[in-house]
């Protein structure tokens, strides 16, 4: 999975032939999410996910720590956000699903900087 980040300043110049200013230069960066991580595991069900009922996230951790997860459509969108407190060793999260739209969803987990992305599909 790739998703490409970017930020845009300034104003938006139609005219051919001049030089761009760093004031409207568009910069972006791409990142690479993993499926795997050296510090935790995560596994997605049930997948597919049936609309309207929750997905589950399972992970495994060597230490407490704090996660975000992130939820995004196929576009890009992000369509959740939540942070969760875990304990070490297993835990089980949940994220509801009646505010989604059907079809494939990236779950997207982040502990302390250390991305792991899932592909589920929702119908």
């Amino acid at each position: 999975v790739h998703i490409i980040e970017f930020e845009a300043y300034g104003e938006l110049n139609q005219g051919f032939g001049k030089k761009p200013s760093p004031s409207n230069q568009t910069i972006f960066s791409e990142k690479k999410l993993n499926e795997t991580s050296e510090k935790y595991s995560l596994s997605v069900y049930p997948n597919p996910s049936k609309y309207g009922n929750p997905i589950k996230l399972a992970i495994q951790l060597q230490k407490n720590e704090s996660a975000i997860v992130e939820v995004f459509d196929i576009n890009g969108k992000r369509v959740a956000n939540k942070e969760f407190d875990l304990k070490k060793g297993f835990n089980e999260v949940e994220m509801p699903t009646n505010y989604f739209s059907v079809g494939m969803l990236i779950v997207k987990v982040d502990i302390q900087g250390e991305v792991i992305s899932k592909k589920i599909f929702l119908e």
